[in-house]
């Protein structure tokens, strides 16, 4: 397996999960809410992070398979490709498990584990992003 394989199954992991999540979990629980009376639940924190955590997982899952897309050079290493290959799908994989434990927990106040979390995965994406682009384009 190569790098560029593993951002296609991660990418289309997450792009099939966040599918799977609208039709199967959220699109029943709206439907739910507006049986009875709807606001309290359209105006609920966990609505806007469910909503989230859906958009995370497509464009996440976007992005990972558009990596793959991206030309080769020969030269760049091989090893820099892995680190930059699991860095952002790890920290795809982990800001999308953060958000359903966001969701659960509730909005926070101060600064918790889960902040720490997130804020690790995000770091992971944004530097595995950055160590992708070096590796592309200014590795001759």
């Amino acid at each position: 397996m190569t790098p560029r394989r593993l951002y296609v199954a991660v990418g289309f992991l997450l792009l099939m999960a966040g599918i799977v999540f609208d039709f199967f979990y959220l699109a029943p629980k709206i439907t739910n809410a507006f049986k009875g009376d709807a606001s309290p639940y359209l105006n609920s924190f966990e609505r806007y992070i469910h909503d989230l955590v859906r958009t995370y997982l497509l464009v996440l899952g976007l992005a990972n398979i558009l990596l793959s897309v991206f030309p080769e050079r020969a030269q760049a290493s091989g090893r820099l490709g892995w680190i930059s290959c699991l860095m952002i799908g790890g920290g795809s994989v982990l800001l999308v498990l953060t958000a359903f434990w966001y969701a659960e927990a509730g909005p926070s106040f101060q600064w918790e584990t889960r902040c720490t979390v997130l804020t690790i995965a995000l770091i992971s994406l944004l530097a595995g992003l950055g160590l992708e682009g070096y590796r592309k384009y200014f590795i001759k």
